[in-house]
Protein backbone atom coordinates (compact mmCIF):
# COMPACT_ATOMS: atom_id res chain seq x y z
CA UNK A 1 0.00 0.00 0.00
CA UNK A 2 1.40 3.41 -0.98
CA UNK A 3 0.16 6.96 -0.43
CA UNK A 4 0.45 10.39 -2.00
CA UNK A 5 1.31 13.37 0.19
CA UNK A 6 -2.10 13.69 1.82
CA UNK A 7 -3.56 17.13 2.45
CA UNK A 8 -6.51 16.95 4.88
CA UNK A 9 -8.61 19.57 3.03
CA UNK A 10 -8.79 17.64 -0.26
CA UNK A 11 -10.60 14.47 -1.33
CA UNK A 12 -8.73 11.19 -0.82
CA UNK A 13 -9.40 8.14 -2.99
CA UNK A 14 -8.40 4.49 -2.59
CA UNK A 15 -6.99 3.03 -5.81
CA UNK A 16 -7.58 -0.73 -5.90
CA UNK A 17 -5.81 -2.96 -8.46
CA UNK A 18 -5.96 -6.73 -8.92
CA UNK A 19 -4.95 -9.36 -11.44
CA UNK A 20 -5.98 -12.97 -10.89
CA UNK A 21 -2.99 -14.70 -12.52
CA UNK A 22 0.41 -13.46 -13.59
CA UNK A 23 -0.11 -14.60 -17.19
CA UNK A 24 -3.65 -13.22 -17.52
CA UNK A 25 -4.33 -11.06 -20.55
CA UNK A 26 -5.42 -7.50 -19.87
CA UNK A 27 -4.10 -4.54 -17.98
CA UNK A 28 -1.20 -5.15 -15.60
CA UNK A 29 -1.49 -4.01 -12.00
CA UNK A 30 1.04 -1.26 -12.74
CA UNK A 31 -1.11 0.11 -15.57
CA UNK A 32 -4.27 -0.09 -13.45
CA UNK A 33 -2.55 1.91 -10.70
CA UNK A 34 -1.15 4.41 -13.22
CA UNK A 35 -4.62 5.06 -14.63
CA UNK A 36 -6.01 5.52 -11.13
CA UNK A 37 -3.29 7.98 -10.15
CA UNK A 38 -3.83 9.98 -13.36
CA UNK A 39 -7.57 10.14 -12.59
CA UNK A 40 -6.86 11.49 -9.08
CA UNK A 41 -4.19 13.97 -10.15
CA UNK A 42 -6.46 15.40 -12.83
CA UNK A 43 -8.92 16.30 -10.06
CA UNK A 44 -6.36 17.35 -7.46
CA UNK A 45 -7.23 14.40 -5.21
CA UNK A 46 -4.95 12.59 -2.78
CA UNK A 47 -4.76 8.83 -3.14
CA UNK A 48 -3.84 5.60 -1.33
CA UNK A 49 -2.87 2.59 -3.46
CA UNK A 50 -3.88 -1.00 -2.64
CA UNK A 51 -2.11 -3.23 -5.18
CA UNK A 52 -0.94 -6.37 -3.38
CA UNK A 53 -3.66 -8.79 -4.56
CA UNK A 54 -1.84 -10.12 -7.62
CA UNK A 55 -2.74 -13.78 -8.17
CA UNK A 56 -6.10 -13.56 -6.33
CA UNK A 57 -9.31 -14.42 -8.19
CA UNK A 58 -12.28 -12.08 -8.52
CA UNK A 59 -14.78 -14.87 -7.73
CA UNK A 60 -15.10 -13.47 -4.19
CA UNK A 61 -13.64 -10.74 -1.98
CA UNK A 62 -11.40 -12.95 0.20
CA UNK A 63 -8.21 -11.04 -0.63
CA UNK A 64 -5.73 -9.54 1.89
CA UNK A 65 -5.26 -6.09 0.35
CA UNK A 66 -8.97 -5.74 -0.41
CA UNK A 67 -9.71 -6.54 3.24
CA UNK A 68 -7.10 -3.97 4.36
CA UNK A 69 -8.75 -1.38 2.12
CA UNK A 70 -12.20 -2.08 3.58
CA UNK A 71 -10.77 -1.84 7.12
CA UNK A 72 -9.35 1.59 6.19
CA UNK A 73 -12.76 2.52 4.75
CA UNK A 74 -14.27 1.86 8.19
CA UNK A 75 -11.68 4.28 9.63
CA UNK A 76 -12.72 7.02 7.20
CA UNK A 77 -9.35 7.26 5.43
CA UNK A 78 -10.86 8.07 2.02
CA UNK A 79 -14.05 9.26 0.31
CA UNK A 80 -13.89 7.22 -2.94
CA UNK A 81 -12.73 3.78 -4.10
CA UNK A 82 -11.41 3.70 -7.68
CA UNK A 83 -10.71 0.62 -9.82
CA UNK A 84 -9.79 0.17 -13.46
CA UNK A 85 -12.87 -1.98 -14.07
CA UNK A 86 -15.77 -3.14 -11.96
CA UNK A 87 -14.67 -6.80 -12.08
CA UNK A 88 -11.40 -5.86 -10.33
CA UNK A 89 -13.55 -5.55 -7.19
CA UNK A 90 -15.49 -8.80 -7.66
CA UNK A 91 -17.14 -10.94 -10.34
CA UNK A 92 -19.84 -12.06 -7.91
CA UNK A 93 -23.06 -10.02 -8.11
CA UNK A 94 -23.84 -10.84 -4.47
CA UNK A 95 -20.39 -9.77 -3.25
CA UNK A 96 -20.48 -6.61 -5.37
CA UNK A 97 -23.95 -5.74 -4.10
CA UNK A 98 -22.73 -6.17 -0.51
CA UNK A 99 -19.68 -4.04 -1.34
CA UNK A 100 -21.83 -1.16 -2.64
CA UNK A 101 -24.22 -1.46 0.30
CA UNK A 102 -21.26 -1.18 2.67
CA UNK A 103 -19.93 1.90 0.85
CA UNK A 104 -23.37 3.51 0.99
CA UNK A 105 -23.43 2.99 4.77
CA UNK A 106 -19.99 4.58 5.06
CA UNK A 107 -20.77 7.45 2.68
CA UNK A 108 -18.02 6.36 0.25
CA UNK A 109 -18.37 6.57 -3.52
CA UNK A 110 -17.13 4.02 -6.08
CA UNK A 111 -15.67 4.91 -9.50
CA UNK A 112 -14.89 2.59 -12.41
CA UNK A 113 -12.42 4.30 -14.77
CA UNK A 114 -13.02 2.35 -17.99
CA UNK A 115 -16.79 1.97 -17.55
CA UNK A 116 -17.00 5.70 -16.76
CA UNK A 117 -19.51 5.81 -13.94
CA UNK A 118 -19.62 6.44 -10.21
CA UNK A 119 -22.12 5.75 -7.46
CA UNK A 120 -22.83 9.41 -6.74
CA UNK A 121 -25.58 9.31 -9.41
CA UNK A 122 -28.64 6.99 -9.72
CA UNK A 123 -27.68 6.15 -13.33
CA UNK A 124 -24.19 5.20 -12.20
CA UNK A 125 -25.57 2.83 -9.56
CA UNK A 126 -27.97 1.19 -12.02
CA UNK A 127 -25.32 0.75 -14.73
CA UNK A 128 -22.91 -0.70 -12.20
CA UNK A 129 -25.29 -3.46 -11.11
CA UNK A 130 -26.10 -4.33 -14.74
CA UNK A 131 -22.39 -4.72 -15.56
CA UNK A 132 -21.89 -6.81 -12.40
CA UNK A 133 -24.62 -9.19 -13.56
CA UNK A 134 -22.91 -9.62 -16.94
CA UNK A 135 -19.50 -10.13 -15.28
CA UNK A 136 -20.89 -13.02 -13.25
CA UNK A 137 -22.73 -14.40 -16.28
CA UNK A 138 -19.43 -14.43 -18.20
CA UNK A 139 -17.71 -16.32 -15.38
CA UNK A 140 -20.51 -18.89 -15.15
CA UNK A 141 -20.49 -19.29 -18.95
CA UNK A 142 -16.75 -20.03 -18.89
CA UNK A 143 -17.29 -22.62 -16.13
CA UNK A 144 -20.10 -24.21 -18.15
CA UNK A 145 -17.88 -24.27 -21.25
CA UNK A 146 -15.13 -26.05 -19.29
CA UNK A 147 -17.65 -28.65 -18.12
CA UNK A 148 -18.96 -29.10 -21.68
CA UNK A 149 -15.42 -29.65 -22.94
CA UNK A 150 -14.87 -32.18 -20.18
CA UNK A 151 -18.03 -34.06 -21.18
CA UNK A 152 -16.99 -34.01 -24.86
CA UNK A 153 -13.60 -35.45 -23.91
CA UNK A 154 -15.26 -38.03 -21.67
CA UNK A 155 -17.46 -39.19 -24.55
CA UNK A 156 -14.28 -40.04 -26.45
CA UNK A 157 -13.04 -42.06 -23.47
CA UNK A 158 -9.78 -40.10 -23.35
CA UNK A 159 -7.45 -40.29 -20.41
CA UNK A 160 -6.75 -36.79 -19.09
CA UNK A 161 -3.05 -37.33 -18.43
CA UNK A 162 -1.14 -36.86 -15.20
CA UNK A 163 0.57 -39.59 -13.16
CA UNK A 164 0.04 -42.98 -14.81
CA UNK A 165 -2.11 -45.17 -12.51
CA UNK A 166 -0.50 -48.37 -11.29
CA UNK A 167 -1.60 -51.29 -13.43
CA UNK A 168 -1.17 -49.37 -16.67
CA UNK A 169 1.45 -47.96 -19.01
CA UNK A 170 0.95 -45.13 -21.52
CA UNK A 171 0.88 -45.45 -25.27
CA UNK A 172 0.94 -42.28 -27.39
CA UNK A 173 -1.83 -42.12 -29.99
CA UNK A 174 -3.06 -39.74 -32.72
CA UNK A 175 -6.73 -39.17 -33.56
CA UNK A 176 -8.87 -36.78 -35.60
CA UNK A 177 -11.56 -34.32 -34.44
CA UNK A 178 -13.41 -32.32 -37.11
CA UNK A 179 -10.68 -33.22 -39.58
CA UNK A 180 -7.90 -31.92 -37.31
CA UNK A 181 -5.16 -34.22 -36.06
CA UNK A 182 -4.86 -34.40 -32.28
CA UNK A 183 -2.47 -36.27 -30.02
CA UNK A 184 -3.52 -38.19 -26.93
CA UNK A 185 -2.22 -40.79 -24.54
CA UNK A 186 -3.88 -44.17 -24.23
CA UNK A 187 -3.63 -46.49 -21.25
CA UNK A 188 -2.52 -50.08 -21.85
CA UNK A 189 -2.45 -52.82 -19.22
CA UNK A 190 0.87 -53.53 -17.51
CA UNK A 191 0.68 -57.32 -16.91
CA UNK A 192 2.82 -57.42 -13.74
CA UNK A 193 1.24 -54.38 -12.06
CA UNK A 194 -2.31 -55.41 -12.98
CA UNK A 195 -1.77 -58.70 -11.12
CA UNK A 196 -0.78 -56.72 -8.01
CA UNK A 197 -3.89 -54.51 -8.29
CA UNK A 198 -6.05 -57.60 -8.68
CA UNK A 199 -4.46 -59.07 -5.55
CA UNK A 200 -5.26 -55.90 -3.57
CA UNK A 201 -8.92 -56.10 -4.61
CA UNK A 202 -9.18 -59.80 -3.79
CA UNK A 203 -7.61 -59.28 -0.35
CA UNK A 204 -10.14 -56.62 0.49
CA UNK A 205 -13.11 -58.43 -1.08
CA UNK A 206 -12.63 -61.86 0.51
CA UNK A 207 -11.05 -61.08 3.89
CA UNK A 208 -13.86 -60.85 6.52
CA UNK A 209 -11.69 -58.46 8.57
CA UNK A 210 -10.55 -56.42 5.58
CA UNK A 211 -9.30 -52.87 5.98
CA UNK A 212 -7.13 -50.46 4.03
CA UNK A 213 -4.51 -50.71 6.77
CA UNK A 214 -4.53 -54.50 6.57
CA UNK A 215 -3.87 -54.32 2.83
CA UNK A 216 -1.01 -51.83 3.39
CA UNK A 217 0.67 -54.02 6.03
CA UNK A 218 0.42 -57.15 3.84
CA UNK A 219 1.79 -55.34 0.77
CA UNK A 220 4.74 -53.85 2.65
CA UNK A 221 5.59 -57.13 4.41
CA UNK A 222 5.62 -58.89 1.04
CA UNK A 223 7.94 -56.24 -0.40
CA UNK A 224 5.40 -55.06 -2.99
CA UNK A 225 6.35 -51.55 -4.12
CA UNK A 226 4.33 -48.67 -5.55
CA UNK A 227 4.72 -47.61 -9.17
CA UNK A 228 7.39 -45.15 -8.04
CA UNK A 229 9.24 -47.80 -6.08
CA UNK A 230 8.15 -46.71 -2.60
CA UNK A 231 6.32 -48.31 0.30
CA UNK A 232 2.54 -48.27 0.47
CA UNK A 233 0.49 -46.04 2.77
CA UNK A 234 -3.22 -45.74 3.51
CA UNK A 235 -3.96 -42.93 1.05
CA UNK A 236 -2.29 -44.71 -1.86
CA UNK A 237 -4.11 -47.96 -1.14
CA UNK A 238 -7.47 -46.18 -0.79
CA UNK A 239 -7.03 -44.48 -4.18
CA UNK A 240 -6.32 -47.87 -5.81
CA UNK A 241 -9.40 -49.49 -4.27
CA UNK A 242 -11.72 -46.60 -5.18
CA UNK A 243 -10.59 -45.93 -8.76
CA UNK A 244 -13.10 -47.17 -11.37
CA UNK A 245 -10.38 -47.06 -14.03
CA UNK A 246 -9.75 -50.76 -13.25
CA UNK A 247 -13.45 -51.79 -13.30
CA UNK A 248 -14.72 -53.69 -16.35
CA UNK A 249 -17.54 -51.68 -17.94
CA UNK A 250 -20.55 -54.01 -18.09
CA UNK A 251 -24.27 -53.78 -17.34
CA UNK A 252 -23.77 -54.38 -13.61
CA UNK A 253 -21.27 -51.48 -13.45
CA UNK A 254 -23.69 -49.24 -15.39
CA UNK A 255 -26.55 -49.95 -12.97
CA UNK A 256 -24.30 -49.41 -9.93
CA UNK A 257 -23.07 -45.96 -10.97
CA UNK A 258 -26.54 -44.96 -12.16
CA UNK A 259 -27.91 -45.84 -8.73
CA UNK A 260 -25.09 -43.84 -7.09
CA UNK A 261 -26.28 -40.71 -8.93
CA UNK A 262 -23.18 -40.32 -11.13
CA UNK A 263 -23.58 -38.58 -14.52
CA UNK A 264 -22.90 -41.25 -17.17
CA UNK A 265 -22.10 -39.85 -20.61
CA UNK A 266 -21.59 -43.17 -22.40
CA UNK A 267 -24.55 -45.15 -23.75
CA UNK A 268 -25.57 -48.31 -21.92
CA UNK A 269 -24.63 -50.44 -24.94
CA UNK A 270 -21.06 -49.10 -24.74
CA UNK A 271 -20.64 -50.97 -21.42
CA UNK A 272 -19.38 -53.95 -23.40
CA UNK A 273 -17.74 -56.09 -20.70
CA UNK A 274 -14.28 -55.33 -22.08
CA UNK A 275 -13.26 -51.70 -21.61
CA UNK A 276 -12.54 -49.93 -18.35
CA UNK A 277 -14.07 -46.73 -16.95
CA UNK A 278 -12.80 -43.18 -16.62
CA UNK A 279 -14.12 -40.80 -13.98
CA UNK A 280 -13.91 -37.03 -14.50
CA UNK A 281 -14.66 -34.08 -12.20
CA UNK A 282 -14.42 -36.13 -9.01
CA UNK A 283 -12.42 -33.60 -7.03
CA UNK A 284 -12.38 -29.81 -6.74
CA UNK A 285 -9.57 -27.48 -5.63
CA UNK A 286 -9.66 -26.58 -1.95
CA UNK A 287 -6.96 -24.26 -0.55
CA UNK A 288 -3.71 -26.15 -1.23
CA UNK A 289 -5.32 -29.54 -1.70
CA UNK A 290 -8.58 -30.97 -3.10
CA UNK A 291 -11.98 -32.03 -1.82
CA UNK A 292 -14.32 -34.66 -3.26
CA UNK A 293 -17.33 -33.28 -5.13
CA UNK A 294 -20.86 -34.55 -4.68
CA UNK A 295 -21.41 -37.70 -6.76
CA UNK A 296 -24.01 -35.89 -8.87
CA UNK A 297 -21.14 -33.77 -10.29
CA UNK A 298 -19.00 -36.77 -11.26
CA UNK A 299 -18.77 -37.60 -14.96
CA UNK A 300 -18.29 -41.28 -15.86
CA UNK A 301 -17.43 -42.65 -19.29
CA UNK A 302 -16.33 -45.91 -20.87
CA UNK A 303 -12.60 -45.50 -21.59
CA UNK A 304 -10.51 -46.50 -24.54
CA UNK A 305 -8.47 -48.78 -22.28
CA UNK A 306 -9.37 -52.29 -21.16
CA UNK A 307 -10.55 -52.98 -17.62
CA UNK A 308 -9.39 -55.99 -15.61
CA UNK A 309 -11.28 -55.95 -12.27
CA UNK A 310 -14.69 -57.69 -12.63
CA UNK A 311 -17.52 -55.30 -11.81
CA UNK A 312 -18.84 -57.67 -9.12
CA UNK A 313 -15.48 -57.47 -7.27
CA UNK A 314 -15.19 -53.68 -7.75
CA UNK A 315 -18.74 -53.00 -6.50
CA UNK A 316 -18.26 -55.38 -3.55
CA UNK A 317 -15.11 -53.53 -2.53
CA UNK A 318 -16.91 -50.15 -2.75
CA UNK A 319 -19.69 -51.45 -0.49
CA UNK A 320 -17.18 -52.77 2.07
CA UNK A 321 -15.24 -49.50 1.99
CA UNK A 322 -18.46 -47.62 2.76
CA UNK A 323 -19.40 -50.09 5.52
CA UNK A 324 -15.95 -49.87 7.14
CA UNK A 325 -15.94 -46.06 6.99
CA UNK A 326 -19.14 -46.01 9.06
CA UNK A 327 -17.50 -48.20 11.72
CA UNK A 328 -14.37 -46.02 12.05
CA UNK A 329 -14.18 -43.39 14.81
CA UNK A 330 -14.97 -39.94 13.42
CA UNK A 331 -12.00 -37.57 13.39
CA UNK A 332 -12.41 -34.50 15.58
CA UNK A 333 -15.37 -35.86 17.56
CA UNK A 334 -13.43 -38.03 20.02
CA UNK A 335 -10.53 -37.27 22.30
CA UNK A 336 -8.26 -34.43 21.18
CA UNK A 337 -4.79 -33.34 22.25
CA UNK A 338 -3.18 -29.93 22.70
CA UNK A 339 0.05 -31.53 21.40
CA UNK A 340 -1.35 -32.69 18.04
CA UNK A 341 1.27 -32.19 15.32
CA UNK A 342 4.07 -31.47 17.83
CA UNK A 343 5.04 -34.95 19.01
CA UNK A 344 7.85 -36.49 16.92
CA UNK A 345 9.26 -40.02 17.01
CA UNK A 346 12.82 -39.93 18.35
CA UNK A 347 13.75 -43.06 16.37
CA UNK A 348 12.50 -42.48 12.81
CA UNK A 349 11.86 -38.70 13.17
CA UNK A 350 8.29 -38.93 11.85
CA UNK A 351 5.31 -37.17 13.44
CA UNK A 352 3.46 -39.25 16.01
CA UNK A 353 -0.29 -39.36 15.42
CA UNK A 354 -3.19 -39.53 17.85
CA UNK A 355 -4.94 -42.91 18.05
CA UNK A 356 -7.68 -44.38 20.23
CA UNK A 357 -8.24 -47.56 22.23
CA UNK A 358 -11.22 -48.92 24.12
CA UNK A 359 -11.41 -49.43 27.89
CA UNK A 360 -13.10 -52.77 27.32
CA UNK A 361 -13.19 -54.91 24.22
CA UNK A 362 -16.94 -54.55 23.75
CA UNK A 363 -17.18 -50.92 24.84
CA UNK A 364 -18.21 -48.48 22.10
CA UNK A 365 -16.59 -45.48 23.81
CA UNK A 366 -12.99 -44.71 22.82
CA UNK A 367 -11.67 -43.95 26.29
CA UNK A 368 -7.92 -43.63 25.82
CA UNK A 369 -6.01 -41.48 23.40
CA UNK A 370 -2.35 -42.22 22.77
CA UNK A 371 0.39 -41.16 20.37
CA UNK A 372 1.91 -43.73 18.03
CA UNK A 373 4.56 -43.33 15.35
CA UNK A 374 3.10 -42.57 11.91
CA UNK A 375 5.48 -45.10 10.32
CA UNK A 376 3.55 -47.75 12.20
CA UNK A 377 0.26 -45.93 11.56
CA UNK A 378 0.62 -45.43 7.79
CA UNK A 379 2.97 -48.16 6.61
CA UNK A 380 2.41 -50.90 9.16
CA UNK A 381 6.15 -50.96 10.01
CA UNK A 382 7.16 -50.92 13.69
CA UNK A 383 10.21 -48.67 14.16
CA UNK A 384 10.58 -49.85 17.77
CA UNK A 385 9.25 -46.76 19.56
CA UNK A 386 6.63 -47.42 22.23
CA UNK A 387 3.21 -45.80 22.18
CA UNK A 388 2.61 -43.10 24.81
CA UNK A 389 -0.66 -42.11 26.50
CA UNK A 390 -1.69 -38.64 25.34
CA UNK A 391 -2.68 -37.48 28.84
CA UNK A 392 0.68 -38.59 30.28
CA UNK A 393 2.83 -36.72 27.76
CA UNK A 394 0.51 -33.68 27.90
CA UNK A 395 0.77 -33.49 31.70
CA UNK A 396 4.56 -33.75 31.52
CA UNK A 397 4.85 -30.92 29.00
CA UNK A 398 2.32 -28.66 30.75
CA UNK A 399 3.97 -29.22 34.15
CA UNK A 400 7.38 -28.17 32.83
CA UNK A 401 5.97 -25.13 31.02
CA UNK A 402 4.30 -24.03 34.26
CA UNK A 403 7.55 -24.45 36.20
CA UNK A 404 9.43 -22.48 33.57
CA UNK A 405 6.70 -19.81 33.60
CA UNK A 406 7.21 -19.23 37.33
CA UNK A 407 10.96 -18.75 36.86
CA UNK A 408 10.44 -15.26 35.43
CA UNK A 409 13.94 -14.05 36.14
CA UNK A 410 15.36 -16.88 34.06
CA UNK A 411 12.99 -16.18 31.16
CA UNK A 412 13.72 -12.45 31.25
CA UNK A 413 17.51 -12.96 31.31
CA UNK A 414 17.47 -15.50 28.46
CA UNK A 415 15.29 -13.30 26.25
CA UNK A 416 17.40 -10.26 27.08
CA UNK A 417 20.57 -12.19 26.15
CA UNK A 418 19.04 -13.29 22.87
CA UNK A 419 18.02 -9.76 21.87
CA UNK A 420 21.39 -8.34 23.01
CA UNK A 421 23.22 -11.00 20.96
CA UNK A 422 21.11 -10.18 17.91
CA UNK A 423 21.58 -6.43 18.27
CA UNK A 424 25.36 -6.86 18.59
CA UNK A 425 25.44 -8.34 15.07
CA UNK A 426 23.71 -5.36 13.45
CA UNK A 427 26.61 -2.82 13.29
CA UNK A 428 28.93 -5.28 11.52
CA UNK A 429 26.18 -6.27 9.08
CA UNK A 430 25.25 -2.67 8.32
CA UNK A 431 28.91 -1.73 7.81
CA UNK A 432 29.40 -4.64 5.44
CA UNK A 433 26.19 -3.75 3.61
CA UNK A 434 27.44 -0.18 3.04
CA UNK A 435 30.82 -1.47 1.83
CA UNK A 436 29.15 -3.80 -0.69
CA UNK A 437 26.87 -0.99 -1.87
CA UNK A 438 29.92 1.18 -2.58
CA UNK A 439 31.56 -1.69 -4.49
CA UNK A 440 28.43 -2.15 -6.61
CA UNK A 441 28.35 1.57 -7.41
CA UNK A 442 32.04 1.39 -8.39
CA UNK A 443 31.46 -1.54 -10.74
CA UNK A 444 28.48 0.23 -12.34
CA UNK A 445 30.75 3.21 -13.08
CA UNK A 446 33.33 0.89 -14.63
CA UNK A 447 30.61 -0.66 -16.79
CA UNK A 448 29.53 2.85 -17.91
CA UNK A 449 33.15 3.70 -18.79
CA UNK A 450 33.45 0.44 -20.72
CA UNK A 451 30.33 1.25 -22.72
CA UNK A 452 31.77 4.69 -23.57
CA UNK A 453 35.01 3.06 -24.72
CA UNK A 454 33.07 0.65 -26.88
CA UNK A 455 31.41 3.55 -28.69
CA UNK A 456 34.81 5.07 -29.56
CA UNK A 457 36.30 1.83 -30.87
CA UNK A 458 39.39 2.33 -28.69
CA UNK A 459 39.38 -1.31 -27.52
CA UNK A 460 38.77 -4.56 -29.43
CA UNK A 461 35.15 -5.77 -29.22
CA UNK A 462 36.19 -9.17 -27.82
CA UNK A 463 38.14 -7.55 -24.96
CA UNK A 464 35.20 -5.27 -24.13
CA UNK A 465 32.89 -8.29 -24.09
CA UNK A 466 35.21 -10.19 -21.70
CA UNK A 467 35.56 -7.23 -19.34
CA UNK A 468 31.80 -6.58 -19.40
CA UNK A 469 31.02 -10.21 -18.52
CA UNK A 470 33.62 -10.12 -15.73
CA UNK A 471 32.10 -6.93 -14.26
CA UNK A 472 28.57 -8.34 -14.48
CA UNK A 473 29.61 -11.57 -12.75
CA UNK A 474 31.31 -9.63 -9.94
CA UNK A 475 28.29 -7.34 -9.61
CA UNK A 476 25.92 -10.32 -9.46
CA UNK A 477 27.95 -11.90 -6.64
CA UNK A 478 27.98 -8.62 -4.70
CA UNK A 479 24.22 -8.19 -5.11
CA UNK A 480 23.73 -11.74 -3.79
CA UNK A 481 25.86 -10.92 -0.73
CA UNK A 482 23.98 -7.64 -0.27
CA UNK A 483 20.64 -9.49 -0.36
CA UNK A 484 21.91 -12.11 2.10
CA UNK A 485 22.79 -9.35 4.57
CA UNK A 486 19.30 -7.87 4.15
CA UNK A 487 17.79 -11.30 4.84
CA UNK A 488 19.89 -11.67 7.99
CA UNK A 489 18.94 -8.18 9.23
CA UNK A 490 15.27 -8.96 8.65
CA UNK A 491 15.66 -12.29 10.46
CA UNK A 492 17.22 -10.54 13.47
CA UNK A 493 14.41 -7.98 13.59
CA UNK A 494 11.74 -10.70 13.28
CA UNK A 495 13.41 -12.83 15.94
CA UNK A 496 13.56 -9.89 18.37
CA UNK A 497 9.84 -9.25 17.87
CA UNK A 498 9.11 -12.97 18.30
CA UNK A 499 11.24 -13.04 21.46
CA UNK A 500 9.12 -10.30 23.05
CA UNK A 501 5.99 -12.23 22.08
CA UNK A 502 7.28 -15.52 23.54
CA UNK A 503 8.39 -13.78 26.73
CA UNK A 504 4.92 -12.35 27.40
CA UNK A 505 3.12 -15.65 26.66
CA UNK A 506 5.51 -17.82 28.66
CA UNK A 507 5.60 -15.41 31.60
CA UNK A 508 1.82 -15.67 32.02
CA UNK A 509 1.48 -19.37 31.15
CA UNK A 510 1.09 -20.78 34.69
CA UNK A 511 -1.46 -18.15 35.66
CA UNK A 512 -3.63 -18.34 32.52
CA UNK A 513 -3.44 -21.90 31.17
CA UNK A 514 -6.03 -23.70 33.34
CA UNK A 515 -8.72 -21.10 32.64
CA UNK A 516 -8.45 -21.32 28.83
CA UNK A 517 -10.67 -23.27 26.43
CA UNK A 518 -9.22 -26.32 24.66
CA UNK A 519 -8.56 -24.37 21.45
CA UNK A 520 -6.94 -21.51 23.39
CA UNK A 521 -4.72 -23.97 25.30
CA UNK A 522 -3.66 -25.64 22.06
CA UNK A 523 -2.91 -22.29 20.42
CA UNK A 524 -0.85 -21.14 23.41
CA UNK A 525 1.24 -24.32 23.57
CA UNK A 526 1.83 -24.39 19.81
CA UNK A 527 3.07 -20.79 19.91
CA UNK A 528 5.74 -21.75 22.49
CA UNK A 529 6.69 -25.36 21.72
CA UNK A 530 8.58 -26.15 18.53
CA UNK A 531 8.42 -29.94 18.97
CA UNK A 532 8.16 -32.69 21.57
CA UNK A 533 10.50 -35.60 20.79
CA UNK A 534 9.47 -38.91 22.36
CA UNK A 535 11.81 -41.92 22.50
CA UNK A 536 10.75 -44.92 24.62
CA UNK A 537 10.02 -43.30 28.00
CA UNK A 538 12.06 -40.16 27.37
CA UNK A 539 10.68 -36.79 26.29
CA UNK A 540 12.64 -33.82 24.93
CA UNK A 541 10.81 -30.51 24.67
CA UNK A 542 12.15 -27.90 22.30
CA UNK A 543 10.85 -24.35 22.71
CA UNK A 544 11.15 -21.56 20.18
CA UNK A 545 14.28 -19.41 20.75
CA UNK A 546 15.02 -20.35 24.38
CA UNK A 547 18.26 -22.19 25.36
CA UNK A 548 18.53 -25.22 27.69
CA UNK A 549 16.61 -24.79 30.94
CA UNK A 550 17.43 -27.98 32.90
CA UNK A 551 18.76 -31.46 32.24
CA UNK A 552 16.36 -34.04 33.62
CA UNK A 553 13.43 -34.88 35.84
CA UNK A 554 12.29 -38.43 36.55
CA UNK A 555 8.52 -38.82 36.70
CA UNK A 556 8.51 -42.61 36.34
CA UNK A 557 5.28 -44.28 37.34
CA UNK A 558 3.01 -41.36 36.54
CA UNK A 559 -0.41 -42.70 35.62
CA UNK A 560 1.05 -46.22 35.27
CA UNK A 561 3.35 -45.10 32.49
CA UNK A 562 7.08 -44.54 32.98
CA UNK A 563 8.56 -41.38 31.45
CA UNK A 564 12.04 -40.10 32.00
CA UNK A 565 11.61 -36.41 31.24
CA UNK A 566 14.10 -33.73 30.33
CA UNK A 567 13.75 -30.39 28.63
CA UNK A 568 16.04 -29.54 25.75
CA UNK A 569 14.95 -26.09 24.66
CA UNK A 570 16.44 -24.58 21.55
CA UNK A 571 15.73 -22.81 18.28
Amino acid sequence: MSESSITPQTVTAAIYARKSVLTEKGESIENQVRRGIAYCEARGWNYIVYDKDEGYSGKNTDRPDFERMMADAEKGKFQYIISYKLDRISRSVLDFSDFIEKLNQLGIGYISITENFDTSTPVGRAMMMIIAVFAQLERETIAERVRDNMIDRAKLGKWNGGPVPMGFDVEKKEFFVDGKKKKASKLVINPHESEIIMQFYLWYYYDPNSSIRRNVVRANKMGILTKRGGRWNDNQMARILQNPIYCIADEEAYEYFLKEGVTIVSRKEEFDGKHGLILYNRRRPYKKTTRERDKSEWILAVGEHEGFIPSKIYIGVQNKLKENSLKAPRTGQGIKSVLSGLVKCGICKRTMVLSYSKRHKNDDDYTYAYFRCSTKEKQGIDCGNKNIRADVIEDAVIEELKKLSLDREYIYERIKELIKSNDSKKPTLLKEKKRIEEQINGIEKQIDNLINLASTGALPAELIKQKYESYEKEKSELIQNYNNIDIELNRIESENIEADFIYSRLRDFAELYDDLSFEEKKSLIQSLVKEVIYTNNEVDIKLYLLPIYKDSQDISGTKNSAICYRTDMGS
